[in-house]
């Protein structure tokens, strides 16, 4: 006979031994899967479509991306704190949604380390219904220790695809892959294969002197993807062509004949707002609240097919600002369609004015519509 304190005992053991076997059976690591916190329940789906075209959307404000062109999109990477409503919506709309990550450059040659944050970043994919992951790594990797970041990816991507096949692991990249003045010695042909695609991050070719360049001049696009093709074999399928929907303020010491802006050779590039007298990246919506109080309009150059304007600030210090609109990008887009790229995308999404002014919205949707010629 049980007596009534046996059976507190075991109403206390049962539960216990009952957990024990749940993860004897799915593994002690197997993280338990949260509820959905969508609406609909169907949309907590992970997105399981095939390879297709894709474009490729950065997220970095949490206050815009309702209004964003979804028709669009195939693809957000988050760079913003996990909203399960923009996680609902994405896959209402057919669209995977990834995690952006970095790993610490510290424990690359680690490879419990590695273990060890790859099983976070699955169990925290599986929490938040994410479809993925993208890696922005940025940091300087030699050629010795180059095959750390391959295992790092083919082990995320293994990791991924065992519970997700659909999942999709890509990875971001220089437009111009560099060894020499960047210092990412990275084997992009291995990366190629390791992941579903490489971003190309074709933005950021401006320098900080001695004059002002453009930020995304075609001409470098170009070189990069040939590079990419010819030297390390990367297919054109393996391939999403990001642009900058952003540009940058140059300070002139002194504009010389045609337009060029000579500017300080100290001078480094800063975020908006930071450091008077820097060169300094703009957003979109910024650049065209700035373009009807220029001195020149909008100048295009022929040789970059990228456009550009100069404008006098309070103190009367002229400036050229480097940009890059719905015209310039049409020409980028429809290289990457010549060209067979597996995409588009953009850094970021944000920089658009998404308010209810009827200028604004004329010029958001300018934006947008461009990436058709894709």
């Amino acid at each position: 006979m049980v007596s009534g304190r046996h059976l507190r005992v075991l109403s206390g053991i049962l539960p216990a031994l009952w957990l024990l076997c749940l993860c004897l059976r799915h593994g002690a690591t197997a993280p338990v899967e949260a509820d959905c916190p969508c609406t609909d329940p169907s949309q907590c789906e992970l997105i399981t479509t095939p390879p297709r075209k894709e474009l490729f959307a950065f997220v970095v404000e949490d206050s815009n991306w309702q209004k964003y062109d979804w028709s669009k999109i195939t693809t957000v990477g988050m760079f913003i704190k996990y909203d399960p409503k923009l996680m609902c919506h994405a896959h209402s709309k057919g669209a995977r949604i990834v995690l952006a990550v970095v790993y610490p450059a510290a424990n690359l040659t680690n490879p419990a380390a590695r273990t060890a944050w790859i099983q976070q970043q699955v169990a925290q994919a599986k929490s938040w219904h994410m479809d993925g992951v993208n890696f922005d790594i940025e940091y300087e990797v030699s050629t010795e220790h180059a095959h750390y970041v391959v295992d790092l990816v083919k082990e995320t991507a293994q990791a991924f695809k065992a519970y997700n096949p659909n999942a999709q692991i890509t990875f971001d990249i220089a437009g111009v892959p560099d060894c020499f003045l960047l210092g990412r010695c990275y084997d992009y042909t291995a990366l190629a294969e390791a992941c579903d695609f490489l971003f190309l991050m074709d933005y950021d070719f401006l320098a900080a002197g001695p004059v002002a360049l453009p930020n995304s001049p075609l001409s470098v696009i170009k070189f990069g993807v040939d590079l990419l093709k010819v030297v390390y074999g990367v297919p054109s399928s393996k391939m999403v062509l990001g642009v900058p929907w952003y540009g940058y303020d140059c300070p002139c010491v002194e504009l010389l004949p045609d337009d060029v802006c000579l500017v300080n050779r100290t001078l480094t590039l800063s975020k908006p707002g930071v450091g008077s007298g820097s060169v300094t990246q703009i957003q979109y919506k910024d650049i065209m609240k700035l373009l009807p109080k220029s001195s020149t309009g909008r100048l295009f150059s022929e040789l970059f097919q990228s456009p550009y304007f100069n404008y006098k600030d309070a103190s009367g210090q002229t400036h050229e600002l480097w940009y890059d609109d719905p015209a310039s990008l049409a020409l980028r887009y429809d290289y990457a369609r010549a060209e067979d790229l597996r995409g588009v995308g953009m850094f970021e999404a944000d920089s658009l004015d998404y308010s209810n002014d009827p200028l604004a919205m004329n010029q958001t949707k300018a934006m947008w519509d461009a990436i058709d010629k894709f």
